[in-house]
């Protein structure tokens, strides 16, 4: 729930009491001023590199919203973000819109390092389904052993911009029946924004692998 997000400047006490105050009474939550609403439209890139050395880039380029904040920086054609509007305007909450603050956002560009040297880097587009995606990848590949490719591929599960679960189509179905049977709000769906579309480089037995997630417009490439 974005309203629980904030600066660790905020302090952890103030979000820890937001959070509660959820689990009390989530309608609450849901209601609350700066909750998050549906997004439209694709505003995310994701670059990732990694060299034979070891060097390593992992970056994110989004606007938020399309179009950002619909602002250019006068001679620079630079489109300016909206990355404002994560802030919440309740008095009360840790994210609440201050001076100093910086507002809560969906960007988690990642790097796993291995003996201190970066291992693979990787990122995903996708809103708040950034982290349940790299989480699914990363558990795939440092917990299980699959390859990166096989990771990337296999059928996820995220939330929608309103935080309710989904999975997708091609998960087998008697996973999909348990987790229904756990969770009544689940729905299946074809293709969501929030299932992301990773771009990871890695070092395997044969040297550097590179993979692009074929959910969105996507490439791997080199040389």
């Amino acid at each position: 729930a974005l309203p629980v997000v904030a600066d660790p400047a905020a302090g952890e006490d103030a979000a820890r009491a937001v959070l509660a105050a959820a689990i009390a009474d989530p309608a609450r939550l849901a209601a609350a001023p700066g909750a998050v609403a549906d997004a439209a439209g694709g505003d995310t890139s994701v670059l990732v590199v990694m060299d034979a050395a070891g060097n390593a880039v992992s970056l994110i380029q989004s606007v938020s919203g399309p179009f950002g904040s619909g602002l250019v920086a006068p001679g620079t054609g630079v489109v300016l973000n909206n990355r404002m509007r994560g802030f919440s305007t309740d008095p009360a909450s840790p994210n609440r819109v201050a001076p100093g603050r910086r507002p809560a956002h969906t960007l988690t560009p990642a790097m796993v390092y291995k003996d201190g040297r970066p291992f693979m880097t990787i990122a995903t587009p996708g809103m708040a389904g950034q982290t349940c995606t790299l989480a699914q990848v990363l558990a795939r590949v440092l917990a299980r052993g699959e390859a990166l490719d096989q990771a990337i591929a296999a059928p996820r599960w995220s939330v929608t911009p309103k935080g309710e679960p989904i999975v997708e189509a091609t998960l087998a179905p008697a996973v999909r029946d348990a987790l229904a049977a756990e969770e009544r709000t689940l729905t299946t769906v074809g293709g969501s924004l929030t299932f992301g579309s990773i771009k990871a480089v890695a070092f395997e037995r044969n040297g550097l692998v590179a993979v692009a997630d074929h959910r969105r417009v996507a490439g791997a490439a080199g040389w």
